[in-house]
């Protein structure tokens, strides 16, 4: 979810947290009053049954490019500070699937 709301709803980059935790809270303070970023939300569904879990989420940004991003991912990202998100996803969930946006992800786990 943090991820929807950095790199999505207030769309900073790969590298945002480069300068520090602290230049970074400054940041999302700046943009969280700032329009568009400030009224952009953050959407999470989520299903379970005895069979599954499905959990959705979405934000309100412009989206991104994630067959690009999704499928050049190695294990190797894992050392990264962007990428190994979708590392971990692949690794442990049953199915992975994004809207064509590119601003939800879908991610099943199964029994």
């Amino acid at each position: 979810m943090e991820n929807g709301i950095l790199h999505g709803n207030l769309e900073m980059g790969p590298d945002a947290r480069q300068h520090g935790e602290r230049a970074l809270q400054q940041v999302i303070q700046e943009r969280r009053s700032l329009l568009p970023y400030r009224d952009r939300r953050l959407f999470l569904k989520i299903k379970l049954s005895h069979s599954e879990a499905v959990f959705v989420v979405r934000d309100e940004g412009p989206g991104f490019d994630h067959g690009r991003v999704y499928q050049s991912q190695e294990v190797t990202n894992l050392n990264q500070s962007h990428g190994r998100e979708f590392v971990l996803i692949r690794s442990f969930m049953d199915e992975v699937s994004f809207n064509d946006r590119g601003n939800e992800i879908t991610i099943v786990k199964r029994n």
